[in-house]
């Protein structure tokens, strides 16, 4: 399978720690990927991006996001949350700045319509420089 994987910060249903252990076979069952796992409520878990949503009507699931968190979750206590949201959205962030940095014309061929071919190394910019010249001079009448 070919399937784009989506990180993910899911937080159980407070009933019942054992839950946390069923989040966890349900996780897996959608193919996804336990990357990081707070017990007994958090994981940060890697899932295809078609099971997100089945995964977000789950019912051990309390909380899904795949974006950065701007407000607490109710479902976590301020102590719980500070380093655990902190460590969330700096990876969020650092995934995303990452995708920025990847040009979207990377694989484009140096000849493309619309883009303009390389610049030359300088010694060869000098050589054709003289070309340029000569040629001028020729058109001018110089020669």
């Amino acid at each position: 399978m070919n399937e784009q994987l989506v990180d993910a910060l899911i937080i159980a249903k407070r009933e019942n720690a054992s839950l946390f252990n069923s989040l966890v076979r349900e996780i897996e069952s959608l193919e996804g990927k336990i990357k990081h796992a707070y017990p007994p409520y958090v994981i940060i878990a890697s899932v295809p991006s078609e099971n997100i949503k089945e995964l977000r009507n789950s019912v051990f699931v309390g909380y899904l996001t795949t974006e950065v968190i701007e407000e607490q979750p109710a479902l976590l206590s301020s102590d719980e949350s500070r380093d655990i949201i902190s460590i969330w959205n700096k990876q969020v962030r650092s995934s995303r700045e990452h995708e920025k940095k990847v040009p979207a014309d990377e694989d484009l061929s140096w000849d493309a319509p619309g883009y303009l071919p390389p610049d030359p190394p300088l010694h060869i910019r000098k050589m054709m420089d003289k070309w340029e010249s000569a040629n001028k001079k020729k058109e001018d009448g110089h020669e």
